[in-house]
């Protein structure tokens, strides 16, 4: 029976090595074979004589051979390469829920599995459950909503919902990023009086209308969308990881819009117009079936107003 035991290597400069090699049946032995060199490697390769009959009295110690070879460092990763293939990461997949209206005009629930990503998520999780949206008979929870009823907009007065989606957020899940899994509250009239009126739960999807001062001087008064937990302040608004799996939803109307969530105006869901970049054509054939009314892309429109991170907005202040 053939056994090879490859023994490690010592840096160019050191002191010589000392190898150790275990014999089956037999103790461990040490040997002061030096093994210099910068990537010299030794194999060793022994027949035991419990597996050979006729053994010497001395058993491995008598069968056993040294060769010596030398391999740098891009040799090895090379083969290792050739040997190992890289296998492709994978996305994690969760479960979708959506409520739209079929050809009849009728209210329908869809289940969809789909990759935990970012740019899929965020079409899911921007009101936590309990959010209280303004519609034309007063303030409704999100999660009862249905397609067909019609909301508040600031910019295009009532408006049809057309499409609702929602997940389950699980803290703490395996694989998803930590900003994924994350709520944000803020208190009452934190950015006005009424706005929210009540503490406000919101996910990562969630974008919020406001005026900046750093476009405070522009002559139209020009408003933009920036995501709710970058005015995490530890103060007024927190942010949170839920000690429970939490349902958070999402809406789409005909056209992009501010409604108002507890007050607060918040913008229904766009993916935004560069999203064909950050997916090939497979997975983003596989985002637009989540739609049953939108064909491409550009069906969702253009968005009502830009959207700016907090820190663009302080650039712009300070240029």
């Amino acid at each position: 029976m053939w056994r090879v035991v490859v023994v490690g290597r010592n840096n160019a400069g050191s002191q010589p090595g000392i190898e150790r090699r275990s014999r089956n049946g037999c103790s461990p032995a040490l040997t002061d074979r030096p093994t210099f060199g910068k990537f010299r490697t030794t194999r060793r390769i022994h027949v035991c004589p419990s597996d050979v009959a006729g053994g010497g009295q001395r058993g491995c110690d008598d069968q056993t051979r040294v060769t010596h070879m030398t391999f740098s460092p891009r040799a090895i990763e090379h083969d290792a390469a050739k040997q190992v293939p890289a296998k492709r990461r994978m996305p994690m997949m969760r479960r979708y829920e959506i409520q739209t209206l079929d050809s009849e005009g009728r209210d329908q629930l869809t289940q969809h599995i789909a990759p935990a990503t970012t740019e899929f998520e965020s079409a899911f999780n921007a009101f936590a459950r309990g959010t209280g949206i303004m519609t034309d008979s007063g303030p409704r929870a999100i999660e009862d909503l249905r397609p067909g009823m019609r909301v508040e907009t600031l910019e295009h007065g009532q408006m049809q919902v057309r499409w609702i989606g929602s997940m389950t957020m699980v803290p703490n899940a395996p694989g998803a990023t930590p900003e994924q899994c994350r709520l944000t509250r803020v208190t009452s009239d934190r950015f006005g009086p009424g706005r929210p009126g009540i503490d406000l739960t919101v996910g990562p999807g969630a974008r919020m209308l406001h005026r900046p001062d750093a476009l405070r001087r522009a002559t139209s008064g020009a408003e933009t969308y920036t995501p709710l937990d970058e005015f995490v302040d530890c103060d007024c608004v927190f942010q949170i990881t839920p000690p429970a799996p939490v349902e958070t939803y999402h809406i789409c109307l005909d056209r992009h819009a501010t409604i108002y969530a507890e007050g607060l105006g918040v913008e229904t869901y766009h993916p935004g117009y560069h999203l064909e970049e950050q997916m090939g054509p497979n997975m983003l054939a596989l985002f637009l079936s989540l739609f049953p009314h939108i064909r491409e892309l550009e069906d969702f429109g253009l968005l009502v107003h830009p959207r700016m991170t907090l820190r663009a907005l302080h650039d712009l202040h300070a240029a």
